[in-house]
């Protein structure tokens, strides 16, 4: 079995993977970084409240108030900002790939070069709307563009990446989850309760499995 893609990387592919890195090798490392950021934001915001309740700005708000906004738009835009810069290093000729996957591997070529790969180095999988965004370290990853696929269906090449490399399609969700509670109550509401319990012998509840499963497919934008 083969799959290809034609894959442009302009800087909505661009901006894609740098979300596909971020959401996954680097998950851990931007949560930290949005929380410290989160915490200067809130910090000078409260310092700011109390000088103005005093009437007492100066230059000095003024200056962590510019700081507190540009905090704030390079963290909501810093996949553009990685995605531009990334752009501005692309070699000339390596603005488009063709990606072929087989059985053993895939390769990826460009007018300029070509590269063969392993599934094995894959280290994590991630998938947008219109992407497969293949991650191979913290600083660099591969995209394939769904729109460019020709050939099979996205449904057969997401279960074959995901045997291929072994990645699940997103992380377990124990059984105490209570985070389908909602799921079951819209369920009850609609009167689904009683027709679940006839079919079944069950009643609707949070701690079965069936809502779970339902939640990742709806939130499987990012798996790893």
């Amino acid at each position: 079995m083969t799959f290809r893609f034609e894959t442009d990387y302009d800087l909505e592919t661009l901006t894609a993977m740098a979300k596909g890195i971020r959401r996954t090798v680097r998950k851990k490392r931007s949560c930290l970084v949005h929380i410290f950021a989160a915490l200067v934001v809130l910090m000078e915001a409260f310092f700011l409240l109390m000088d103005l309740r005093k009437n007492a700005l100066d230059v000095g708000d003024v200056l962590a108030l510019i700081a507190v906004l540009a905090i704030i738009i390079v963290v909501r835009t810093e996949d553009r900002l990685n995605a531009r810069t990334a752009r501005a290093r692309l070699l000339p000729g390596t603005e488009h790939a063709s990606t072929v996957f087989d059985e053993d591997g895939y390769t990826v070529k460009t007018s300029v070069n070509e590269g063969r790969w392993q599934y094995k180095q894959i280290f994590a999988v991630a998938e947008t709307e219109r992407y497969f965004i293949l991650t191979l370290s913290k600083d660099y990853a591969q995209a394939v563009d769904k729109e460019g696929m020709q050939g099979g269906s996205t449904a057969k090449f997401r279960a074959f990446i995901k045997e291929k490399t072994g990645k699940p399609v997103y992380p377990a969700i124990v059984w105490q989850c209570r985070r389908t509670a909602d799921k079951i109550n819209a369920l009850k509401k609609d009167g689904f309760d009683k027709v679940i319990r006839e079919r079944t012998g069950l009643i609707p509840d949070a701690y079965f499995s069936a809502t779970k499963i339902c939640w990742i497919l709806e939130h499987k934008k990012y798996f790893h």
